[in-house]
């Protein structure tokens, strides 16, 4: 019984503080959303839409807007709690949310642009 007791304490010596796990993790956990925001601002930037199209018009119109403000708002929650690289982070808040009115876009032109050149 006492030797379970010693090899407990033994074992809790070794472990590091609280204050160390998240001077590690809060970094990790900072630069992997801020990763996590920027490929989906290249993916709904590029062939995102196209993609998501494949799951029906108003389907895939509505996960695309919904993924590209996932990623305005990871870029939010970020914001607030970091200051050191607010630019970048503004940056992918405001591509982000200027990403979801692409299909919008692309439906005007494809109304004005695209049907005066065939009437």
């Amino acid at each position: 019984m006492k030797i379970e007791n010693t090899s407990i304490i033994i074992q809790e010596k070794y472990l590091p503080s609280k204050e160390t796990v998240i001077a590690i993790v809060k970094p990790i956990l900072f630069y992997l959303g801020m990763l996590m925001s920027f490929i989906i601002l290249i993916f709904n930037g590029t062939i995102g839409y196209f993609v998501f199209l494949t799951f029906g018009q108003l389907e895939g119109t509505f996960f695309y807007c919904f993924t590209s403000a996932i990623g305005a708002g990871l870029a939010t929650l970020l914001l607030v709690k970091g200051k050191k690289h607010s630019f970048y982070l503004k940056f992918l808040i405001l591509t982000n949310f200027l990403v979801i009115f692409h299909p919008t876009t692309m439906r005007i032109i494809e109304r004005t642009v695209i049907d005066s050149f065939f009437t």
